[in-house]
């Protein structure tokens, strides 16, 4: 039988404590007897335990959602650590250029350190022939130079879309079909902004930074010993299945293309550039 707080009030409503026994009717029902004459400070007492009581089943419940809340951030916190740490292992060179880059300009106001020259290479076996001519790797020097962002990078030109991701470990890959340097049109160049770190390739991160272009930098191709020199007219961001930066273009465009955010592929970053000048 439960007695309200109601029914306790009307018990000790009076101020007078009296020796008298009242019969207490709670629910209609009629309960044990009680002497009226107790104090109130023991009444107070017992309300306060009562009170104590369902506090203290309202904190246990409330309890049990902030534990689940508290393992629920620090599951995720966990595991977003973790993420953070694989994906940064599998693309550190893209990252590593990033931070030299943030140091360099941002931090020391300097330029990035210079890309060292890379000379023409002898191949060892003419050496060993007497009276052959040796062989001169890249004395066309086909490359693309960028040195805001220290790009240096061999050119392999005409490369069909079912072979870019494979020849993409040995330079920038231009795109077959579109047009070459000084031939106007659109000269399409594709290239890694981050790569798995066990792909043996000094170029898969070659463009990670090329989101620090901004309008009017330099970018330079060497293509059978002439220079073509572009300049950066757009930079933008878009989706991968967006393809009308592939079409030609009335004046001469150098567009440069890469996966974007550094180590995803879920956008394409794009630079257009206008040619310049040239020279030999």
């Amino acid at each position: 039988m439960k007695i309200s707080e109601e029914d306790l009030k009307n018990i000790f409503k009076s101020n007078k404590p009296s020796l008298n026994r009242a019969r207490v009717v709670a629910d209609g029902q009629p309960v044990k007897m009680f002497k009226t004459g107790k104090k109130f400070s023991e009444i107070k007492s017992l309300r306060k335990k009562i009170l104590k009581i369902h506090s203290a089943d309202n904190k246990k419940s409330g309890f049990k959602k902030d534990r689940f809340v508290i393992f629920f951030l620090r599951t995720l916190f966990f595991w977003g650590i973790i993420g953070f740490f694989i994906i940064g292992l599998f693309n550190y060179p893209a990252y590593y250029d990033r931070i030299k880059w943030s140091y360099y300009v941002d931090y020391l106001n300097q330029r990035l350190p210079a890309v060292p020259d890379q000379l023409p290479k002898i191949k060892d076996d003419a050496l060993k022939l007497p009276g052959k001519i040796p062989t001169i790797e890249g004395v066309n020097n086909n490359r693309l130079t960028i040195s805001k962002i220290s790009v240096d990078a061999p050119v392999i030109w005409d490369i069909d879309q079912n072979n870019i991701l494979t020849r993409l470990t040995d330079g920038v890959v231009h795109y077959m079909g579109t047009s070459h340097p000084g031939e106007g049109g659109n000269v399409f160049i594709v290239g890694h902004s981050s790569n798995y770190f066990w792909i043996a390739s000094d170029y898969s991160s070659i463009f990670s930074l090329l989101d620090k272009l901004e309008k009017g930098d330099r970018i330079e191709i060497t293509r059978n010993l002439k220079k073509y020199f572009y300049d950066v007219k757009d930079k933008r961001i878009v989706n991968p299945d967006e393809v009308s930066y592939l079409q030609n273009t009335p004046a001469e465009t150098l567009t440069l293309m890469t996966c974007w955010p550094v180590g995803t592929s879920i956008d394409r970053l794009i630079i257009q550039a206008e040619l310049v000048y040239t020279s030999y």
